[in-house]
């Protein structure tokens, strides 16, 4: 049997796991941009590349942070789970909870955004390997690729 204290750890990791898993693809993503473009291309293509993903960042900020514009405009404050007694004098979603009441919004799931978008940005980027007809890679460059795919 499954323990609570187990599965409640699991989703703080979880949670913590989404939090920065946008670090986590830049982290892998930034070092394979810089040596899968310098091998045989000029620094200002690399330069390209790399404000590509600056505006993929904000592209991910906007967009998370719509996400909980978004639940906090659509929510509404209830007493318990059930949902019987409204307390609409609470507007906000921390205000609500902080008072031990239960806020219940569009909560668009930002789990499954950061998995797709992380998907398409490292896709897109990893289209040099694609392109690379020669077939020379350095070693480094080849652990990249797999930590990647």
């Amino acid at each position: 049997m499954i323990s609570m204290s187990s599965v409640l750890s699991f989703l703080l990791f979880c949670r913590y796991f989404v939090k920065v898993s946008w670090g986590w693809t830049l982290f892998l993503l930034v070092p394979f941009v810089v040596l899968s473009n310098s091998l045989n291309r000029p620094p200002k293509f690399v330069l390209r590349r790399l404000c590509s993903l600056l505006v993929a960042t904000a592209v991910w900020y906007v967009c998370v942070n719509t996400f909980e514009l978004i639940e906090e405009a659509t929510g509404t404050c209830y007493e318990t789970s059930t949902k019987e007694v409204i307390h609409g004098e609470l507007t906000g979603k921390g205000v609500c909870r902080k008072n031990g009441f239960v806020w219940d919004g569009c909560d668009i799931s930002g789990h499954s955004f950061i998995l797709s978008y992380s998907a398409l940005v490292i896709s897109e980027e990893m289209a040099a390997m694609v392109a690379d007809v020669r077939g020379f890679r350095k070693p480094l460059l080849n652990v990249l690729y797999l930590s990647m795919s």
